[in-house]
């Protein structure tokens, strides 16, 4: 068991296998907190927490807080995203916001010192600006066609050679990423990267993730 800490961890000892946990992909009659577990028992080291439906904040957090409750349980990172208002009631590790949400800086003053800021990014003057912004960690995408951001032109993984080899801090690949494709991210010497559907979605949880960790660590 890892600990759920974030902020003031190497960048090689970042997890490896990030669940975003989209409300809306969740399937019907699937339990939130069993998925959870089930993809954290594959392999999966740190959960990302979204809900894009408009909600009011107390039916959000009602929404999250089961998921946050198996992280808790098994020691892995909770990750709020774009809903600051939500980091504190929640006790998360971290906030993940987007190009179009709160600023980097604003985040911060909002959370405080303690809790990991990821940015998504989908260029390499995004990653640049939010590196030297404070960034703890990158979302960069989307890597391939998605169903979940259709509009969304995957940026290759030539481009995500460059900008993980070029910052220091931890990228996770993300965008239509699976276990048909995830050797690609592994090829260019990424080996970690965020997925929704190909847990969410997967006839098997469990084993799906466990199958992209092995693919993620083969030959590490």
């Amino acid at each position: 068991m890892m600990t759920d800490a974030l902020r003031g961890l190497n960048a090689p000892d970042w997890p490896v296998l990030y669940l975003v946990f989209d409300w809306a992909t969740l399937p019907p009659g699937m339990d939130a907190a069993e998925l959870t577990e089930e993809a954290i028992l594959g392999g999966v080291g740190m959960v990302q927490f979204r809900d894009k439906s408009g909600v009011p904040l107390e039916v959000w957090l009602e929404r999250a807080a089961s998921v946050r409750g198996v992280c808790r349980k098994h020691g892995v990172p909770f990750v709020v995203n774009d809903r600051v208002d939500a980091v504190e009631p929640l006790d998360a590790e971290g906030l993940h916001l987007g190009q179009d949400d709160l600023s980097l800086l604003e985040g911060r003053a909002r959370v405080g010192s303690e809790v990991a800021i990821g940015i998504s990014t989908h260029d390499l003057a995004q990653a640049r600006t939010a590196a030297a912004a404070g960034a703890d960690y990158l979302g960069f995408g989307a890597m391939f066609p998605t169903g979940i951001k259709p509009d969304r032109m995957p940026v290759g993984c030539a481009l995500l050679r460059s900008v993980a080899e070029e910052l220091e801090l931890p990228v996770y690949p993300i965008g239509g990423i699976g276990i048909g494709n995830v050797g690609q991210i592994v090829a260019v010497g990424v080996r970690r990267c965020a997925v929704i559907s190909a847990v969410m979605k997967a006839a098997g949880v469990r084993a799906a993730a466990r199958e992209l960790r092995q693919c993620l660590d083969a030959d590490a």
